[in-house]
């Protein structure tokens, strides 16, 4: 290379920056040690003249031959610069002249401006080699193989592109490599900086077939578009790092590489999620649209797949406002030539487009009938249908998963969360919204609610118009999608069939429940049954309590009582929507509560080394004790007619049961007392109340019957009463029906077994 002190100052930048390292680098230096360091010549330059006749050709031929010459054979590096500058003024005098550029098509003349790309540190030099390079491409495709024919060409190209040529894209471009040769050069931060920069003003008049910043869009998106997914995802963050996209939104508004900028926009979308918002708020959908209006199929499948992305918002008010502008722009009717481009589009493109088109057609109350609406629905109930094509079936999951909206600002989907969190299992949805109020603190209270309106005024108007399409015709097309063999496909179908279940309860009654219950009643009871997944089973439970509000379907689901009881009854620590499931199991004349009893003795702990255990409690899965030392009296109340036997309290309320088969009220506020029951004696033997509980507001008792026969203990959860004899056994009774369905004999050491206290959790257990 040249010392840095003959560089010119717009020089200095491409001798700043290494060319990189390797094969290459080898390479350069071979080329660079043909050059000498002697003193150039210069060569003056002829003037231009208004028409080329034959002759004046062959003087221009001519002439140009000593500097060919000196560019293919000088070892003089400033020697071949100055014949680089004398071909340029030659060139121009030529005016394109296919004589000329058939002289310099020789592999031996284009090499040597190769060899100049490769050497020299002179800008004008550059630039002047890559134009004519160019141009002789553009009329001669054997120039470009000369240049493909060899790796190293290109990695000279992608060097100088890297140190700041923006000129190489054009050459790149017009050489057209693979997707793979492009990315081993990790070209993206240095394409985007080219599209970022302004254009350079210069005092010469190359006209480059094309402009640089179009060159280096095209290449950005073959790059992004030709890799594999793991790629063009990491190429496509590679763009979003660099400060890429508010560049690119802004020359959309040039109609040269248009559609090259939606497909990286909808490249980077799909990379990162979170910057849909972002171009939602700088874009000018115009420009999208008019090139879908005037696109091949080909380009109206990219415009549509960026606008169904680009409307996945974080906030549903911004959403509709996107959709009202897609709806309003433009001088056709944006609707009509989408449902024109639905009825013909390949079949991967239409759930996306369906999606988009409802979407539009929602913005108004859905009170008429529309052909978009019907067209576009009937489109996504064919695609859940096509079993043989399973990636149709998870496009249309897709395209339902984006209709109804719930987007987190990180531009995931949070409606599983938001369906489990109703049902009670709250930690996904909690972890959620942590997450989303730390990123979106500047919202107030106005706003949240407003967001919260609009969730709840569209998934309204998406339901009704889902399950009342063609008699709940969808029912019965995602039953097939849940019986997937893919797990992945089910789970996301599962998702779609809860919340459509769900919202059956909040849209106006067309009798489709019915038909959606006799669709889906059998594969929400496989999933409990049969689902290793929690959530999965906590979601179809979501379903079902839809579904006990009628009667015929709380009989239809009866069938299953026996085989899904268990199950339910681990559900209750999750769902809190499980417990009315099974209080209306248990109402039905047609199930045998003591089928559904079943009861296993875990461990037997003996602690007659300590003495009689007389009271046990149940608290967070221990049971505790209370050591004397750590007891302290503060009050006192002298209960002179009887004995106390037991007591509970709720609120400033005790109770107690005493002897002579009575219950007395104390009221700590007042220091008062009075006699809340009193039951019938006998006239022979102690009548005792042994166990008070109080469940849910009601005051449970037990004690000595006039039949001789006592209660010891009694404890309530939510589904059963426990009742112990002095007889040692455990009776067990539905508490809706109040209906005794087992017994329990208990028998420690052989011996008699005497109950004094029984405790349980909320489980039973």
């Amino acid at each position: 290379g040249l010392p840095r002190e003959f560089l010119s100052p717009r020089d200095t930048s491409l001798a700043s920056t290494p060319r990189g390292g390797g094969a290459f680098d080898e390479l350069v230096n071979q080329r660079n040690r043909r050059f000498t360091r002697a003193a150039a010549a210069t060569a003056a330059a002829a003037s231009p003249t208004s028409v080329i006749s034959q002759a004046e050709v062959e003087k221009i031929i001519n002439g140009l031959k000593p500097y060919v010459m000196c560019l293919c054979t000088s070892e003089n590096l400033q020697e071949c610069e100055s014949a680089v500058l004398a071909i340029s003024r030659l060139w121009k005098e030529s005016k394109g002249d296919l004589e000329v550029h058939s002289c310099l098509s020789e592999p031996t003349i284009v090499n040597g401006f190769v060899e100049i790309l490769s050497a020299s540190l002179n800008r004008e030099v550059l630039r002047i080699s890559i134009y004519i390079l160019s141009e002789l491409i553009s009329s001669n495709e054997n120039v470009g193989e000369i240049l493909t024919s060899v790796d190293s060409d290109l990695d000279c190209l992608a060097s100088l592109l890297k140190n700041g040529l923006a000129e190489a894209a054009v050459l790149i471009y017009q050489l057209r490599p693979t997707s793979s040769q492009l990315s081993i050069h990790e070209l993206v931060p240095s394409i985007v900086q080219i599209i970022i920069n302004k254009i350079e003003e210069l005092d010469d008049d190359l006209q480059f077939i094309m402009d640089t910043k179009v060159a280096a869009i095209a290449i950005l998106e073959q790059i992004l578009v030709g890799g594999d997914e793991n790629n063009k995802s990491i190429n496509a963050l590679s763009v979003i790092s660099a400060n890429g996209i508010p560049s690119l939104v802004k020359y959309l508004s040039k109609v040269e590489g248009r559609r090259s900028i939606v497909s990286i926009l909808l490249c980077c979308m799909q990379a990162e999620k979170s910057c849909r918002s972002f171009i939602a708020s700088r874009i000018e959908l115009c420009h999208v649209l008019e090139l879908f209006h005037v696109g091949n199929d080909s380009v109206k499948g990219i415009c549509v797949g960026f606008l169904s992305e680009l409307v996945k918002l974080n906030r549903r008010t911004l959403s509709n406002q996107v959709l009202q502008t897609i709806k309003d722009t433009g001088a056709f009717s944006s609707m009509h030539t989408f449902l024109v481009y639905l009825q013909m589009a390949p079949m991967e493109n239409q759930p996306a487009i369906a999606s988009l088109l409802l979407q539009l057609d929602l913005l108004v109350e859905p009170r008429k009938m529309s052909i978009y609406r019907e067209e576009a629905i009937e489109v996504l109930i064919e695609a859940l249908r096509r079993k043989e094509f399973s990636n149709s079936q998870s496009m249309a999951i897709d395209a339902l998963t984006s209709l109804i909206g719930r987007i987190t600002s990180s531009g995931d989907s949070y409606i599983e969360a938001w369906l489990l969190q109703i049902a009670g299992f709250d930690q996904p949805y909690n972890a959620l919204m942590k997450l989303e109020h730390m990123k979106n603190n500047e919202r107030d209270f106005m706003e949240t609610m407003e967001e919260e309106k609009a969730i709840s005024c569209w998934e309204k108007r998406v339901a009704f118009v889902l399950c009342n399409h063609e008699k709940g015709s969808i029912f019965k097309a995602l039953e097939e999608c849940l019986k997937s063999s893919s797990l992945e496909m089910a789970k996301s179908c599962l998702v779609i069939v809860t919340w459509l279940t769900y919202m059956l309860s909040s849209i106006p009654e067309t009798g489709v429940k019915t038909i959606a219950r006799k669709a889906l009643l059998d594969e929400f009871i496989n999933v409990l049954q049969s689902s290793k997944n929690m959530e999965e089973k906590i979601l179809a439970t979501l379903a079902l309590k839809t579904f006990i509000s009628d009667p015929d379907a709380t009989r239809a689901l009866g069938v299953y009582a026996k085989s899904i009881y268990k199950t339910l009854r681990k559900l209750k620590r999750n769902s809190m929507v499980v417990n009315d499931i099974m209080k209306a199991l248990m109402k039905l004349p047609s199930v045998d509560a003591t089928e559904l009893w079943s009861c296993t003795e875990l461990v037997e702990l003996d602690s007659s080394s300590n003495g009689e255990v007389l009271s046990l409690i149940h608290l967070k899965g221990r049971v505790w004790t209370v050591k004397p030392e750590e007891i302290h009296c503060i009050q006192v109340h002298d209960m002179k007619e009887a004995y106390v036997k037991c007591l509970a309290m709720i609120g400033n309320k005790v109770y107690c049961g005493c002897s002579g088969y009575n219950i007395q009220e104390v009221d700590l506020c007042s220091y008062t007392s009075n006699t809340f029951y009193s039951g019938t004696r006998k006239l022979l033997g102690k009548q005792n109340i042994y166990s008070l509980q109080i469940h849910d507001g009601v005051l449970f008792a037990g004690g000595s019957f006039p039949s001789g026969f006592d209660i010891q203990g009694i404890s309530i959860n939510n589904d059963f009463i426990f009742t112990a004899s002095k007889c040692g056994n455990i009776d067990v009774w539905i508490k809706e029906r109040y209906t005794r369905i087992a017994s329990i004999k208990m028998s420690c050491g052989g011996g008699h077994t005497k109950f004094t206290s029984l405790t349980s959790d909320t489980l039973g257990e």
